[in-house]
């Protein structure tokens, strides 16, 4: 199951597109929540931009399909050849279904013609997280009492946020706001402030993202945005297994390991 794991890296790049792989590899999250009434298709691309030192710029571009169905069901699809270091050699992709109707996910691999079921057991998942969460919380509490005095000392960042209204765009109406982190000089070793900015414009009628914008000096920037938005009802096809694909179950796969 190696191009699971490369996929998950991949989409890690584009944190942006709320996709979420668990390490294990047991379960993903498309969209974050089950949005029924509100079916789209569109191409989620994002770029990334970085300028060097001497003028040059390093520009990179991934594309992908995604849609949603007036039943919560969604499909994201996207080729591994255009995902930066984890590219792969030939022109493979994969396929990411989520089925709240029948209560499955779906991973296929196009290049082999494999899929794997997956169960949506939201409760298990949800423990998972709360789990996670307080292993966290923990965590963070115990170096914070460890460097509570260094912490006392360096200087704060600064955050600020603006409401930026609302605008169109492709052809949706979204809200912006932008937050605005200040790093103080010194902070880092830095000689002078460092801001660094985070733009979102989220649709209420989409109930999702649809433009972003990462900045940040040190790294580049970090757009990402939904392009040729159809709100038309997209083909039933999308949101279920080709005929000619193998269909493994996830706990058949768990009894042969």
């Amino acid at each position: 199951m190696k191009w699971i794991t490369i996929f998950a890296l991949a989409l890690a790049v584009s944190a942006q597109e709320r996709v979420f792989v668990f390490s294990d590899g047991k379960s993903f999250e498309f969209e974050g929540k089950v949005v029924p009434g509100a079916p789209y298709s569109a191409q989620a691309v994002t770029e990334t931009t970085q300028v060097l030192a001497d003028g040059n710029r390093i520009t990179r571009k991934s594309s992908s399909f995604v849609a949603r169905d007036s039943q919560g069901r969604t499909r994201r699809e996207q080729n591994l050849k255009s995902l930066g270091p984890w590219s792969s050699p030939e022109e493979t992709g994969v396929v990411l279904i989520s089925d709240p109707v029948a209560g499955a996910r779906y991973e296929l691999a196009k290049g082999s013609k494999i899929a794997i079921k997956r169960s949506m057991n939201t409760n298990e998942v949800r423990e998972r997280r709360e789990m996670e969460l307080a292993a966290r919380v923990k965590k963070e509490a115990a170096e914070r009492s460890a460097q509570r005095v260094i912490i006392a000392s360096e200087p704060k960042t600064a955050s600020a946020t603006e409401t930026l209204g609302t605008r169109m765009i492709e052809g949706v109406q979204a809200e912006g706001k932008r937050v605005t982190e200040t790093i103080p000089a010194g902070k880092i070793g830095n000689e002078k402030p460092i801001e660094v900015t985070n733009e979102t414009w989220y649709s209420q009628e989409l109930q999702m993202v649809v433009m972003s914008k990462h900045s940040d000096p040190r790294s580049g920037d970090v757009v990402y945005t939904l392009t040729n938005i159809n709100r038309a009802e997209p083909d039933a096809s999308l949101f279920a297994v080709p005929a000619d694909y193998k269909v493994n179950d996830e706990a058949s796969l768990k009894q042969r390991e």
